[in-house]
This record gives C-alpha cells, sequence and structure tokens, in this order.
C-alpha cells in the first residue's frame, strides 16, 4: 500500500537477502502557523511576545518492522531518529542568516505531529 508522501527507510545485512528492519512514514506540511509557548513561567512577557512562528508537518508512521531475530537492539530507535532527521532536513531551511544562538537553533523547535 502507497500512502500519499511515503518515505521508506529500510536496514540491511551483507549476509541476509531482504531488509531486516524498516520504517515507512508520510508526512506533509500544514498551512497553519503556531506560536511556540513558554518553556517556563520565568520568561518575560516581552520575549513570550516575541515568540516565533513555526511550520507544523504532520507526520505519520504506517509500518515500524524489526525482524524478530534483530530485536533488543533499539534498531527501531535508530529507525524513527533517521525518520526525525529526514523530516528535519526535509522541512526545515536554513534561509535565517543570523548569529544568534537561539535563532540558529530554530529548526530543532520545528514541531512534528505524529
Amino acid at each position: 500500500m502507497k500512502f500519499r508522501g511515503e518515505e521508506r527507510i529500510l536496514l540491511f545485512r551483507s549476509d541476509r537477502a531482504g531488509a531486516i528492519a524498516k520504517i515507512i512514514y508520510s508526512s506533509e506540511a500544514s498551512d497553519e502557523e503556531v506560536v511556540t509557548k513558554p518553556l517556563t513561567e520565568a520568561r518575560s512577557l516581552r520575549e513570550e511576545s516575541l515568540a516565533p512562528h513555526y511550520l507544523t508537518a504532520h507526520a505519520k508512521i504506517h509500518v515500524l518492522d524489526v525482524k524478530s531475530q534483530f530485536r533488543g537492539r533499539d534498531l527501531g530507535g535508530l529507525l524513527f531518529s533517521e525518520a526525525m532527521t529526514s523530516l528535519r532536513s526535509l522541512y526545515c531551511t536554513d534561509d535565517d542568516q543570523t548569529d544568534d544562538a537561539s535563532m540558529a537553533s530554530e529548526c530543532k523547535k520545528k514541531q512534528f505531529m505524529m
């Protein structure tokens, strides 16, 4: 079954035919903007009012499968991390040319709804 915007990440071993683990997911960018919520109550009203807007991308995992003999090695976690890295590279842009450390990590603050 194919899903719109589907991506697949597969893990193979050189001594085996076929994938030993896979993740299949799809994603799409939302048209809506969201305002980030303050992380702590300690932020001033000025910082809160200047909270930037970030894109929310919606992603859904359709399959996360690790063959039984390879379970317990956190291959599922590895696949999930690779999927998140792929989503960040797809939806995060480095258009901002700023030296401010808080703005430089803007991409890490973008939200992915899974």
